[in-house]
């Protein structure tokens, strides 16, 4: 997704010293505990989001791009790029022909 990666360029940027966006900064300067929280924090906004109403769709588009921007910045901050996190799906989907975690499909059982 093109617009994940600039996001990303741009986060690194910021990382790097660039004065590009104070929210960004402030999440930056508050530490790796701040950034997880927030990845966690979004995470459970789109869960809350998608079980409030049949019409959820629009909150959840809305909840994911806070997610993505907060797990880029923790990403950016680790040292992580998206192209790791492509190469691990891509190893995922080769192994179990899908990119999903091993052992995922025992989770879900109950739920159908």
């Amino acid at each position: 997704m093109q617009e994940l990666d600039t996001l990303y360029l741009d986060i690194a940027r910021v990382v790097e010293g660039a004065d590009l966006g104070r929210k960004t900064r402030k999440l930056l300067d508050a530490g790796l505990l701040k950034m997880a929280k927030k990845v966690g924090e979004e995470g459970v906004e789109i869960a809350v989001a998608a079980m409030k109403n049949n019409s959820a769709q629009a909150a959840v588009i809305e909840e994911s791009a806070d997610l993505f921007f907060n797990l880029l910045v923790l990403w950016a901050h680790l040292g992580i790029t998206p192209a790791q996190v492509e190469t691990e799906l891509t190893r995922r989907r080769a192994l179990f022909g899908i990119a999903e975690k091993p052992g995922s499909s025992e989770a879900v059982k109950g739920e159908k």
